[in-house]
């Protein structure tokens, strides 16, 4: 019995409501009898003491406590999280407990599109074509006026001159025989060769559906299907597919492209890949199932690397192993608007996340849904890697793997990730983290809730932990099994301002669930604060060196049998001003050492 773990009274340091209490094994209470006077002069015996007057004790002055009449202290409400307006075409959702937040996804779902030139991007109620219709005849028609146009078809005699009559059979061929900026028209067809584009041409086939470049083998010096070596290309209105190299690379601080209205399918190590220095910009295009049973260790959607620099507008990752989008070391950047990142599956061999800074990489995201997981979905690794996410809903992540720890959103070894307007739902273990010194997360206008769509319950909220720090600002948790905010180590800590909790383990009941709960030295400070429907306690300061401050701190409905609403042991620390307990089923604060 918890009751029994009371017995012994320690130091343990306690401020509630402006007063503060404690309890000490003090010195014996006996009176002792005051010492005998001296004999008088002529030894006759003591000499009574002269008689003095009592004053009348005075009247104790009377606690003063300005809420009394009215029966509670004015405690401040918490503002919820405002997660809109959303951006168009997004459906706003609202919660149970009134807290709504924005899906791109109509009622069904992001659909598992029929054609492989189609996707779904975020706010399309429908999946949509990418790139332009297939035309009657061989080529494309909607060349820019004065441009050069130089044709290509597989088929062709091996004598063309690049006329439509008479085009060249090779890509290879084209690029020789075209000058600078040239358009190179592909025909309808398979094109299985290797491409180097340089010079400002670009690629532009005649649709998605019907132009597709495949390489089957792999490159020893790391080639994609198409290696950009130069400035000012593009690639556009077709299909890189099957094939055992790279998508697209760049390569290069000399190489520079736009990708626009295209699919890559099926590649492996990376669709499209940035390095030393290159830039590219991609719109209006789908990545899917890059190292698709290949991939032990992982493959990457997107990848960026060296410096390299990309902006993604209206593109679909989908169907990974590895990860999804991704960015390594100093100076590269990578900045996705309007972008899904879908169906990210985990290789055989290693962990994977849908979105990764790492080495100093920075990723700044937004309208960005990342959906349908079985992977992290978000993470900032390493002194420098920055994730910043605006508008943005995680769903899903980590769901389906319960063999190791799994958190949606995470902060680690000095990482930093900030989230404004996000939601954060049905995760796998924990929602958000800040993990290891100098890892920080800072969110605003954010919903953390463990329930997903098939209404289970599970993990943790928010956790800080090994020296990491979180901010919050207007958040919400809810629907969690263990607790809501974790923070735990010295050095590790916690501070927000307008935090609701609900609702933690309220489903199946489990006991040792918390809505705060610090834990061996962390540190936090909590201002106007809800906690409601907490399983077993509401706020818990546990260990020697443990500090937890909680200002206008509204407590309802704890309902565990031998629960506290608020519990100090183990020599932790808890500050209370401006508190109501109500509805509390076992006892209001309870302080313990065993």
């Amino acid at each position: 019995m918890r009751t029994s773990r009371m017995r012994r009274c320690v130091f343990v340091s306690v401020v509630l409501l402006g007063l503060s209490a404690c309890g000490d094994d003090g010195p014996s209470m006996t009176p002792v009898p005051p010492p005998a006077p001296p004999p008088d002069a002529g030894g006759l015996g003591p000499v009574p003491p002269p008689t003095a007057e009592v004053p009348e004790p005075s009247a104790p002055a009377p606690p003063v406590i300005p809420w009394l009449e009215a029966g509670r202290p004015d405690v401040a409400a918490p503002a919820p999280p405002e997660l809109g307006p959303c951006p168009e075409g997004w459906r706003r959702i609202e919660s149970a407990t009134g807290i709504a937040h924005c899906d791109p996804w109509p009622e069904a779902g992001h659909a598992r599109c029929a054609r492989d030139d189609e996707t779904m991007l975020p706010g399309d109620p429908a999946c949509r074509r990418i790139g332009s219709a297939c035309p009657a005849g061989d080529f494309a028609t909607d060349f820019p006026a004065g441009s050069t146009v130089v044709h290509v078809r597989p088929s062709a005699e091996p004598d063309g001159d690049g006329t439509p009559e008479r085009p060249f059979a090779t890509i290879e061929a084209a690029i020789a025989g075209s000058p600078q900026r040239a358009i190179l028209a592909l025909a309808k067809g398979t094109y299985r060769e290797a491409v180097r584009l340089n010079g400002g041409r670009v690629l532009w086939g005649a649709c998605v559906a019907e132009t597709v470049l495949s390489v089957t083998d792999a490159s020893a010096a790391g080639d994609g299907v198409v290696t950009v070596t130069g400035r000012n290309v593009g690639v556009r209105n077709l299909q890189i597919a099957d094939s055992g190299r790279v998508g697209i690379n760049l390569r290069g601080t000399g190489a520079s492209g736009v990708i626009e209205d295209v699919l890559v399918a099926r590649t492996t190590i990376a669709g499209v890949l940035a390095s030393d220095g290159a830039s590219f910009t991609m719109s209006r295009s789908l990545v899917r199932e890059v190292g698709l049973g290949t991939a032990t260790t992982g493959d990457r959607g997107v990848h960026l690397q060296a410096g390299a620099t990309g902006e993604l507008s209206s593109v679909v990752i989908d169907g990974t192993v590895g990860r999804g989008i991704s960015v390594a070391s100093d100076g590269t950047i990578l900045r996705a608007t309007d972008v899904a990142v879908v169906r990210t599956a985990k290789p055989p061999r290693s962990y994977a996340d849908a979105v990764l800074a790492a080495l100093g990489g920075t990723i700044e995201l937004s309208r960005v849904v990342v959906d349908d997981l079985d992977t992290n979905a978000i993470r900032a690794e390493g002194a420098g890697s920055r994730v910043t996410a605006t508008d943005v809903l995680v769903r899903g992540a980590g769901a389906s793997d319960r063999s190791e720890m799994d958190s949606a959103v995470t902060a680690l070894m000095a990482g930093q990730v900030s989230l404004e307007r996000a939601a954060v739902v049905g995760f796998g273990e924990i929602g958000v983290t800040a993990f290891g010194e100098g890892s920080t997360v800072s969110l605003a206008d954010v919903l953390v809730s463990g329930r997903g769509d098939e209404g289970a319950v599970v993990g943790t909220g928010l956790y800080v932990g090994f020296v990491g720090s979180m901010s919050a600002s207007r958040v919400a948790v809810e629907n969690v099994r263990d607790f809501a905010v974790g923070v735990d180590e010295p050095g590790s800590r916690f501070d927000g301002t307008d935090v609701i909790v609900r609702d933690v383990a309220r489903v199946d009941g489990a006991m040792g669930t918390v809505g705060v709960q610090l834990t061996n030295g962390a540190a936090a400070v909590l201002t106007r604060v809800s906690i409601e429907r907490a399983a077993e306690e509401a706020a818990v300061s546990h260990g020697a060196g443990t500090t937890l401050e909680l200002r206008d701190l509204r407590v309802a409905e704890t309902d565990a049998r031998l629960s506290s609403a608020l519990r100090i042991e183990e020599l932790g620390t808890m500050t209370v001003e401006r508190a109501v307990l109500e509805e509390v089923r076992y006892v209001g604060v309870s302080v313990a050492h065993w």
